[in-house]
């Protein structure tokens, strides 16, 4: 009786994992009809700038040799823009199984956020749906850098238990630290190079907006991150349509913006409005630009927090080359300064990449938009 029992059993088993096995292949294969479908629906080229396409460009980084590299995270891809403009792309969703798979690097190309290029040619790279952090060392080997797969949460500590949530946002400092925005849990995070974790400033899923000592502020949904020459910290709070500094004295406060009052004006501090403010860097002078979404438009924030709109017509969106206001965008989300001085700005909503030059010149310089250049 008892063998018999055992026999059952055994075949009970067999008959459930081959289910099992089923459904996994089922899912599986409905990822790559999903993928193959996303791709028909959303094609994208490589080759010369005026020949490009970009689906749904979102963040961008700039190497030591003015190479830009640029995330979509909806096709799971990152791109590559050299000095000409031209485009190809250098990393992509390889198996259309690794949304069930979640292993190692094969997680890291799936719905890729934001991206930073550090000095020694590496590049890291944000994963908000699985709250990881990637890594592209300069040959091309991939990790994953920090984080567990699609295990959320906020703990600090070294690379094998830390945990993050729905990073976003991330920045690199002289030293080659990185500073991440932790989205949902609304605090800025310092990974080491080594891959250790601490949080810097913020409150774990507190939503407010708080200045004061780091131990006590808080933010509303930071999201993205920039470090000045000397080690202060500059966070774009688009919830709250403000920029906030991390100061070395570890005091937060708020340089540009008014604490949820959305607006498009100039000013100094909490005179100045934003519209969601998403990307943001730095110059060699330590003046702040950000993506101001929703109005369309980049602002300079000078150290003191004098707002000046560096390029766009306030609250107009089109597509437009020309000069400082004379040009227009629509949706930027992020950008980024050479070493000359140019700025590259992601124009979302044209779905393509901008140039502006120290000069106020706004230019397209790479990708081909559906849009029509404005008259």
């Amino acid at each position: 009786m008892k063998a018999k029992l055992f026999r059952v059993s055994v075949t009970l088993i067999a008959l459930i994992l081959s289910s099992c096995s089923i459904v996994k292949e089922k899912y599986a294969a409905i990822a790559n009809f999903e993928y193959q479908r996303k791709i028909e629906r959303h094609p994208y080229d490589d080759g010369a700038a005026t020949k490009a396409t970009f689906d749904n460009p979102f963040a961008i980084t700039i190497d030591t040799k003015n190479d830009l590299y640029v995330t979509e995270s909806q096709r799971g891809v990152i791109r590559k823009i050299s000095k000409d403009g031209s485009v190809i792309t250098l990393a992509q969703t390889i198996r259309s199984t690794a949304a069930y798979d979640k292993v190692g690097a094969d997680a890291c190309f799936y719905r890729p956020t934001g991206i930073v290029a550090t000095p020694d040619g590496s590049l890291y790279i944000t994963h908000s749906a699985w709250s990881i952090i990637c890594k592209i060392s300069a040959d091309g080997t991939v990790t994953l850098f920090s984080g567990q797969v699609e295990t959320r949460g906020h703990q600090d500590g070294d690379a094998s238990i830390a945990t993050l949530y729905n990073p976003l946002g991330i920045s690199v400092d002289k030293e080659g630290d990185i500073y991440i925005v932790d989205n949902k849990a609304r605090t800025i995070r310092k990974i080491s190079k080594d891959g250790n974790v601490l949080t810097i400033a913020g409150i774990s899923g507190e939503s407010s907006h708080q200045d004061g000592p780091v131990a006590i502020a808080s933010f509303s949904r930071p999201h993205d991150t920039a470090v000045d020459s000397i080690g202060n910290i500059y966070v774009t709070d688009f919830w709250d349509h403000t920029i906030r500094k991390i100061g070395l004295d570890s005091t937060v406060t708020t340089l540009a913006g008014s604490p949820d009052v959305e607006g498009y004006v100039d000013g100094v501090g909490s005179d100045s409005l934003f519209n969601v403010p998403l990307g943001i860097t730095i110059d060699r002078m330590d003046n702040i630009y950000v993506a101001d979404r929703y109005n369309h438009v980049i602002r300079k924030i000078t150290p003191r927090g004098k707002v000046t709109t560096y390029a766009g017509a306030g609250g107009i969106s089109g597509y437009k080359n020309g000069i400082y206001s004379d040009a227009k965008f629509n949706l930027p989300s992020d950008l980024a300064m050479d070493s000359f001085g140019n700025l590259f700005v992601v124009d979302s909503g044209n779905k393509v990449i901008r140039k502006i030059t120290p000069e106020g010149v706004v230019s397209t310089y790479s990708g081909v938009s559906k849009q029509p250049l404005d008259e």
